[in-house]
């Protein structure tokens, strides 16, 4: 496992999704994610994903989304993993849930 932690902030909003733990003592941990389009670059357009930083982001990183209804845990192409446990309210979780399933599409499952 890459990273691993309990929300305390997660949602998805005008097409940008994520996770962070700002609320907590624990480690600082964030992911986001969102359809990225560059018309002038194609190789740059696709699903963008990062975690804990800048450096960590990229598009078409992920292979694979698992949703419980408990967490999710983002597989990515280099095999490792990102996983975040459900700690907020079922507004935000259901939220955040319907994001994954708009962004990830065919990598999701349930």
């Amino acid at each position: 496992m890459l990273v691993e932690f309990t929300a305390t902030e997660m949602g998805f909003n005008d097409g940008v999704g994520g996770a962070s733990n700002s609320k907590a003592s624990a480690p600082y941990h964030y992911f986001l994610f969102g359809k990225q389009v560059d018309p002038q670059h194609s190789w740059n357009s696709g699903i963008y994903f990062e975690f804990d930083g800048q450096r960590n982001g990229g598009v078409n990183r992920v292979a694979k989304v698992a949703l419980t209804s408990d967490g999710a845990q983002f597989t990515l192409r280099s095999g490792e993993m990102i996983s975040v446990r459900r700690g907020e309210d079922d507004a935000s979780w259901q939220k955040f849930v319907e994001g994954v399933h708009e962004v990830f599409e065919k990598l999701a499952e349930a």
